[in-house]
């Protein structure tokens, strides 16, 4: 049976703890023909009618999240997901009503909307990416052209192992080293994955990764860093790190 292990890791919009409007009490308007919109279809709609229209938000909603903001937040939930694929009701295991569900992971959510149907409140939990098994992972390892080496440590013996012995250049290896300090604080109680650090401009790099383009101030979990870093080989991801965790902890 395959399995999926699904990590999770708070977006920058989503560690911001966006609550998307407000949560009202229930209107004591006239109900309208678009009433007849649920919340799983409105959610639905968000992600697959382009551009996105501002009647499809309450007003008070607005002067919170305009439209152009909106867009923003869903171009990056894709960028880091992968592409929508579609909108289920949360039926356990998850937070949130609603599973959006992407290409490669799911953002938990709760909506509500008002007697037009119009967006009131709309909250977005941490996301998940989703990754494939070990063994997998292991089978695109031996399909990859030129030198290949890996090597899965568990408790300090093999768990897999391709042409370990193999001597390539470090590249991005060394963030496995990041990820192996982080886990050492963690272990010890020095830190906590949920921990917040906020992104700071000296952090940012080049590409690869993401977050150089998100907004200095942005708080992240530990989580969430390390994920990027290792998903995606963010190098904005491992610099944040580093200067949370400090060079006498990766020196050891």
């Amino acid at each position: 049976m395959k399995v999926e292990l699904w990590v999770l890791g708070a977006i920058v919009l989503l560690a911001l703890g966006l609550l998307l409007g407000i949560f009202p009490h229930k209107s004591s308007s006239t109900p309208t023909p678009a009433q007849a919109l649920t919340p799983q279809a409105a959610l639905e709609r968000l992600f697959t009618v382009k551009p996105v229209q501002s009647e499809w938000f309450s007003a008070q909603f607005l002067a919170k999240v305009p439209v152009p903001e909106m867009e923003q937040i869903l171009s990056q939930l894709e960028q880091t997901l992968g592409s929508y694929l579609r909108v289920e009701v949360n039926s356990g295991g998850h937070r949130g009503q609603y599973l959006v569900i992407f290409q490669k992971g799911l953002v938990p959510s709760n909506v509500s909307l008002d007697a037009q149907g119009q967006f009131v409140g709309l909250w977005f939990f941490p996301p998940q990416l989703q990754v494939g098994s070990l063994k997998k992972a292991m089978v695109g390892f031996k399909g990859l052209p030129g030198k290949v080496s890996v090597l899965v440590l568990e408790d300090g013996k093999p768990r897999v192992a391709l042409q370990p012995a193999e001597a390539l250049a470090v590249g991005s290896s060394f963030k496995l080293a990041v990820l192996a300090a982080l886990q050492e604080q963690i272990e010890v109680g020095q830190r906590s994955w949920l921990d917040l650090v906020r992104l700071q401009t000296a952090s940012k790099s080049l590409p690869t990764g993401i977050l150089q383009t998100w907004p200095d101030g942005t708080p992240l979990t530990l989580q969430t860093l390390a994920t990027l870093m290792i998903s995606q080989s963010d190098n904005t991801a491992a610099d944040t790190l580093i200067r949370t965790l400090g060079q006498a902890a990766l020196a050891r």
